[in-house]
């Protein structure tokens, strides 16, 4: 467990910051959004982390893999503003997770998508669900 505050008040890149932290169960990061910042594989294959609280991605460069191969990941809360490509692939979020995030992760954009593939929620998503991305400008791969 990450405990107390990472000072990222002006970071710029946090990339790979917990990228392979196998054992990794709770962190609490703030990086302020003003601040543009890349999140690249941010969390890529923390496999032990179940959940994601307190993000706002407003200024994010790149949340390339940030949210990939976090196999026990089953909670996103609280986190905002993305605007740019993503994937939760691989994860163990379930379809009341992902309209979660489409209802109030996801920002308004133009041509983005989201990459939901291998994840169990995936395939439980109806047609009804998916539009709420797709009414907001992404594509969502299942």
């Amino acid at each position: 467990k990450v405990n107390g505050t990472i000072n990222a008040i002006n970071a710029t890149n946090v990339s790979e910051m917990f990228q392979y932290c196998y054992g990794l169960k709770e962190v609490d990061i703030n990086v302020p959004s003003e601040n543009a910042c890349n999140y690249e594989e941010l969390f890529q294959t923390c496999r032990s982390l179940k959940s994601i609280n307190d993000f706002n991605f407003e200024n994010a460069t790149s949340l390339n893999a940030t949210f990939y191969d976090m196999r026990s990941l089953s909670s996103v809360n609280n986190v905002t503003n993305i605007s740019i490509n993503t994937n939760f692939r691989y994860t163990n979020l379930d379809a009341s997770d992902f309209v979660d995030i489409f209802t109030n992760s996801l920002a308004t954009v133009t041509g983005k998508t989201i990459n939901i593939s291998n994840s169990p929620g995936a395939s439980e998503l109806t047609a009804e669900q998916i539009a709420i991305a797709t009414n907001k400008g992404w594509t969502v791969t299942t």
